[in-house]
């Protein structure tokens, strides 16, 4: 990424960038996810056991962390290509009364920015690859977690008199699905970013004359049409709004079926000892 694009580390506009949004977000909102884990975690285990649960939660949570900023760097270099596109279809737009065929420096431009484009593309998917598996687990674990915690926190409500715990839980579930729509959020702004390039090249004002600038075009709108920008986790989903839609309804779906489940025991263990008891009271007098 740094071979790619040198322009914008001189100026140190990206570094500024990750350090007044993405990071530090994502910086907090690891550390509170670590810290209500630790909290959270059953007071009955053994130390050792504590510390490989957590070691393992933090190994996870950094995997996001590091995600999170490559892909925040992949927006803002698609960010300065939409820009140096824009400017390129600024200057041919100029000259809307010419005769003659477009200048060669404005074609080399054209095929420059669609080759850096093209560098994009390879360093996601690369990207998709390295982070296919941490990224998968991160969300099967975020599943899982948020339905052990409900469960829990549904069984320790009959019996705990502290509702510090409560509170912390529901905090935890939180910054759980805000873990989820951060991701989610990031990459749907680079595949948002990604789609205005097509836009741009269709707003072009090209001649017959200009055959060569029409067949860079073309090769550019053919390239942007098959090869799509997608965080997919090397196949297995497609990171973005709908995909945390999707996975919110599912967690969602299995909280209410959980709570029933748990509200049809209680039902039944009450039920039986409303039965029971005037049995054991009628049994009691007979003896008697």
């Amino acid at each position: 990424m740094f071979t790619i694009c040198p322009v914008i580390l001189k100026k140190q506009l990206l570094r500024r960038c990750l350090m007044t949004t993405t990071a530090p977000g994502l910086f907090i909102l690891v550390s509170f996810l670590i810290y209500f884990n630790v909290m959270l975690i059953g007071i009955e285990l053994e130390l050792k056991y504590k510390f490989l649960a957590a070691m393992f939660l933090m190994t996870i949570q950094i995997k996001f962390l590091e995600y999170g900023i490559y892909v925040q760097l992949i927006y803002e270099y698609l960010s300065m290509l939409l820009e140096s596109l824009r400017c390129l279809k600024e200057n041919v737009n100029r000259s809307a009364e010419r005769k003659q065929s477009m200048d060669w420096s404005f074609c080399k431009y054209f095929k420059q920015n669609q080759a850096c484009l093209q560098e994009t593309w390879l360093l996601v998917y690369r990207l998709e690859q390295y982070f296919a598996w941490p990224i998968l687990l991160l969300f099967l674990y975020n599943g899982i977690i948020i339905l052990c915690t409900v469960s829990w926190a549904y069984v320790r409500y009959i019996y705990e008199t502290e509702f510090v715990y409560q509170i912390i839980r529901l905090a935890y579930i939180s910054l759980v699905l805000l873990n989820m729509l951060l991701l989610c959020y990031l990459t749907q702004k680079c595949i948002n970013q990604y789609k205005k390039f097509s836009n741009i090249l269709l707003n072009l004002k090209l001649y017959p004359h200009d055959k060569q600038m029409i067949m860079i075009v073309k090769e550019y709108s053919q390239q942007l049409m098959h090869q799509p920008i997608l965080f997919s986790c090397n196949g297995y989903i497609n990171i973005n709004h709908m995909f945390y839609g999707k996975a919110l309804l599912l967690i969602l779906t299995y909280v209410i079926i959980l709570v029933q489940f748990k509200l049809t025991d209680w039902f039944i263990t009450e039920t039986s000892v409303l039965i029971v008891r005037p049995t054991l009271i009628i049994a009691k007098r007979r003896l008697n």
